[in-house]
């Protein structure tokens, strides 16, 4: 979402708590190096997987 005004997340949910949780999310901002450690593992294909 930090990409720009055309960025929008849709999250799916069923769960009122997690819908609290998703739109409280919309609130986040990450800095400039968080944002390139994020890109660099995308880049890098990291998957968050073992």
């Amino acid at each position: 979402m930090q990409r720009g005004p055309h960025v929008l997340a849709v999250p799916g949910t069923g769960n009122p708590d997690h819908l609290v949780a998703n739109v409280a999310a919309g609130a986040l901002r990450l800095s400039e190096s968080e944002v390139a450690v994020l890109d660099s593992l995308h880049r890098d294909g990291a998957t968050g997987t073992d």
